[in-house]
This record gives C-alpha cells, structure tokens and sequence, in this order.
C-alpha cells in the first residue's frame, strides 16, 4: 500500500485564481505582510499555494522514501525525525563510497598506524604524524668499528641504526 501523504498542495489547477509569478515578485505585501482591510483573493491564493506546495512536496518526499504516512497533526518532532530518516536514506543509498577513483562517503579515523585506502585521516591524525616528522632532523652519523656504547646528542628524538655483519675473525 501507498503512504498517505496529508499535506495537499493548494490552488494547482490551470487557470487558478493567483498572482504571475512576476506580480507576485513586485507585491508589496509579500515583504512586508498583508495590513488590515479587504483581502485580495489572488494575493491570498498566492501565498497558500507557495506554501502549501514546497509542504506538500518535502512531504511526499518523506512519504515516498520512508513508506509511512505524513499526517497534518501537528506533531512537528514527528515530521522532522521523517525528514532526517528521508534525508539519511537518499543520501545513503545515492551517494557511493568513496575510493581513490570515486567521490563520495568515507569514514573517518584518527589511527596513525592505518593502511586502510577507504578512510579517511581526521586532522588529529595527521598532526600527530606531522608532529613525529617534522621535528626530525640528521644531526649526527657515527661509525662504530668496535663494540662501544652510544650516547644520542641532545635533541635526538628517534635513531637508524644499520648493522652490517664482516664474517668470523679469527682469534
């Protein structure tokens, strides 16, 4: 079955009683509201029907999206929790994962370890990473020819160290 879809639009048909869209654009009532006196039943209808056919579509959105009913009771946290359902499935079913060749969602994380390519790192992570590289600089290389005890100088934040191996000696 069909969702119902309560909130109707107003004044559609051809022919209708209401403004041009240029005379409605240049009515001066519609900056600043209708005054007291005699209502024009065309300036009226105008107004009913922007409203009530932006209503009637965002609606019919929600009833067509969420398949439930959008009832006129005037329960508005009812009606926005519909729309933000409504909203989260299109954009989750129309919107791709993102990849390197595809625009789209993509979870974030702050792991500095990941070698995930659907990812993506949250500014933590890369200042965490960017803080590790770039206080680093080559301040000294030393050579050992013998066994000995290595002192880092001041400031010596991480060392590469490279053994290479010469074979027995005879002793």
């Amino acid at each position: 079955m069909m969702a119902k879809n309560e909130f109707l639009p107003f004044a559609t048909a051809d022919g209708a009683n209401v403004l041009s869209a240029e005379d409605y654009q240049t009515l001066r009532s519609r900056s600043n509201g209708f005054s007291a006196g005699v209502a024009r039943s065309q300036e009226l209808n105008t107004v009913w029907r922007q409203a009530s056919v932006i209503a009637h579509v965002v609606a019919q959105f929600i009833a067509d999206t969420n398949n439930s009913d959008v009832a006129d009771d005037g329960d508005l946290d009812k009606l926005q929790a519909g729309l933000i359902q409504a909203l989260s499935k299109n954009v989750n079913n129309t919107v791709p994962a993102a990849s390197l060749k595809t625009a789209g969602i993509t979870q974030l994380s702050s792991a500095t370890d990941s070698e995930s390519e659907t990812l993506a790192a949250m500014p933590k992570a890369v200042k965490a990473i960017v803080d590790n590289l770039s206080g680093g600089r080559l301040l000294n290389i030393q050579s050992f020819t013998r066994s000995g005890t290595y002192t880092p100088t001041p400031g010596t934040r991480k060392v590469k160290v490279i053994l290479t191996g010469g074979g027995a000696s005879g002793g």
